[in-house]
């Protein structure tokens, strides 16, 4: 998306997003790349060292020299804010789209992750992300009782209560629902999401949820539905299915909250009365408290998504991480049984650095088919972990179920861009709006002047 992400594995560099944003460090890689344009061209006519020349050289050169200052001082500072947070697991399927699409295979998949989950949270794991819409149920349970059929959803369900119960909070990508009434003619109707679930250490479903807010073109919604139907009609003609597919878009910036998970289990893992349920109770109100939100899917490639999460109106960080949850199976080839990925599952995993760093947030990422992995607030896509069964190298994570267990870096600080956004953008977005108005009237002066 920019020429920033070719810079992903650049840790020095990348370090000034957390000022500028992503488009930053491609504002300087532009830089350099024109620079050296401009001065092969000038070579060939013999003005290499012309004023202009030189002074451009040294411009883009102390911009260069100036990032690479600012980025090894925000490195060498890290230690003084960054705390070690709770032990995170994510867990990896590796399931194709086309299976997944099939519906055939759905209670195979979910017991494969419940199964890679109980080993998680047997390794000491205290937050469990699974990847997005791998649960194929909706866990939405007041939309049951107008479901032709709600068994499936309530096996889901039970197995995900029973299994959070006593043990770790549990973070699950299925679908959600929600029973709407028309304003027109005041019939009911089904609003489908894209959801993140969390369930919850007392084995209760979390009341918060997310429902995905920016939804993907023609992937999970057909534009056009109420502006213009007629449009939207033509439209699903060139889609590859004979349904409307269209998902409801989200609208609130979930903030889920987690307590130390191991507190919490200890407090519900025994009956007590009297004066020991008393303590249990405060045991379970002192456990140190955490905040993170999930972006789904493509939304972490939209810097404007995570810091509309990372911090509230006032431009206060409130979150102590982000969780990315993906489907990337549309991005693998399945052939007699082998794996084929594609480089789109590394394009997608390096896009996450930035945000990293641009809020000063580690990023947990739970993808099918991978790259599920931990970024830390300084983007560095770490390998290896405490527990796992994962390859210990990230970037291999590709085509491959399995689970990994780390500790999330939680970093202290709140940064310029989280407070200010994309105010480079804007600005070059406004010197281009600027340099052809200015082309205009000098084209517009020039033709007066010609015909005078």
């Amino acid at each position: 998306r920019f020429l920033a992400h070719s810079q992903y594995q650049n840790i020095t560099l990348i370090q000034i997003a957390d000022i500028f944003g992503a488009a930053g460090v491609s504002f300087l890689i532009a830089m350099v790349n024109g620079l050296i344009a401009e001065l092969i061209i000038a070579a060939g006519g013999k003005n290499l060292f012309k004023i202009s020349n030189l002074l451009k050289t040294a411009l883009v050169c102390g911009a260069v020299v100036a990032a690479v200052i600012y980025g090894r001082w925000r490195i060498n500072q890290s230690d003084k804010f960054i705390e070690a947070g709770p032990l995170v697991a994510a867990v990896q399927s590796n399931v194709p789209q086309s299976v997944k699409e099939s519906g055939q295979a759905d209670s195979v998949i979910f017991d494969g992750l419940l199964r890679d989950s109980y080993a998680s949270a047997k390794a000491g794991a205290e937050l469990i992300v699974w990847p997005e819409t791998m649960a194929q149920a909706i866990l939405d349970t007041g939309v049951w009782p107008f479901l032709v059929s709600s068994e499936t959803e309530k096996n889901f369900d039970n197995a995900l209560r029973e299994h959070s119960k006593n043990t770790a909070y549990v973070l699950v990508g299925a679908p959600g629902g929600q029973i709407r009434r028309r304003k027109d003619d005041l019939s009911i109707y089904l609003a489908r999401y894209n959801s993140a679930f969390l369930y919850k250490p007392n084995g209760e479903q979390a009341k918060e949820k997310y429902n995905k807010i920016h939804l993907v073109p023609f992937g999970e919604v057909v534009p056009f539905k109420k502006s213009a139907p007629w449009l939207h009609k033509l439209l699903m003609k060139f889609t590859p299915y004979d349904y409307d597919y269209t998902l409801d878009y989200g609208s609130e910036y979930t903030v889920f909250e987690m307590a130390d998970g191991k507190k919490i289990a200890d407090s519900n893992s025994v009956e007590r009365t009297g004066k020991e349920k008393l303590n249990a109770i405060r045991y379970t109100l002192n456990a140190k408290r955490y905040k993170f939100s999930v972006m789904i899917c493509y939304e972490g490639t939209v810097p404007a998504i995570a810091r509309r999460f990372a911090v509230d109106k006032q431009g206060r960080k409130r979150l102590d991480w982000l969780v990315n949850i993906s489907n990337d199976g549309w991005f693998v080839r399945f052939r007699n049984g082998k794996v084929f990925p594609s480089t789109e599952l590394a394009q997608h995993a390096a896009i996450y650095a930035f945000r990293a760093v641009e809020n000063r947030l580690a990023v947990v990422r739970s993808v099918n088919t991978g790259i599920s992995c931990l970024v830390d607030t300084l983007g560095r896509i770490r390998n290896g972990f405490l527990a796992g069964t994962l390859p210990r190298q990230a970037m291999k994570r590709t085509g491959c179920a399995g689970w990994f267990v780390d500790r999330v870096p939680i970093d202290k600080r709140t940064t310029f861009f989280s407070r200010n956004g994309q105010w480079l953008d804007f600005c070059c977005a406004l010197g281009l709006c600027l340099f052809i108005m200015a082309a205009g009237v000098r084209w517009k002066m020039k033709n007066s002047r010609s015909k005078k």
